[in-house]
């Protein structure tokens, strides 16, 4: 995370360090530090270099810049964003970051898309993260997908 300056990621520079979620936009937000620091921990072994990784609801781009460093130059990290400015926005935040140049060597990617349908994409997947909110309950096809992308991939 440290390698990651948060301030190009949020609307307003000053309040990048705050550990509270804040709006960029769209309804969207972009999770406080604490929450992003918890979540990688949980994430820690299965984003080693040479992972592939995909960040459904990518949001600002923070974590989906940081997961490519983690898994780095021989990794892959895909990040699925249905609200193109977001986006855009997260793209151009990327590339300010030291996960810029493997956004150029096409090592990080992100897409416009609705989530919900995954990603084949990079598929199989060592580790999904979710971090958009969903209305409604997962429709049985999509927790299929999602359990057949986690399938793919073996823990031993």
């Amino acid at each position: 995370m440290s390698q990651v300056d948060r301030k190009f990621f949020v609307p307003i520079a000053k309040n990048a360090y705050k550990d509270v979620a804040q709006v960029i936009g769209y309804g969207a937000t972009i999770s406080a530090p604490h929450m992003h620091s918890y979540c990688l921990s949980l994430l820690a072994d299965h984003t080693k270099p040479g992972a592939s990784v995909l960040d459904i609801g990518s949001g600002s781009g923070y974590l989906t810049a940081v997961f490519g460093l983690m898994v780095g130059e021989t990794g892959r990290t895909v990040g699925v964003e249905r609200i193109p400015e977001l986006v855009k926005r997260s793209i151009d935040a990327i590339k300010q970051t030291p996960a810029g140049h493997l956004m150029d060597k096409g090592r990080i990617v992100v897409h416009v898309a609705d989530g919900k349908l995954g990603n084949e994409e990079g598929a199989p997947y060592d580790c999904i993260h979710v971090g958009a909110a969903a209305a409604g309950r997962l429709h049985s096809a999509n927790k299929e997908m999602i359990c057949t992308l986690l399938r793919l991939r073996s823990y031993d």
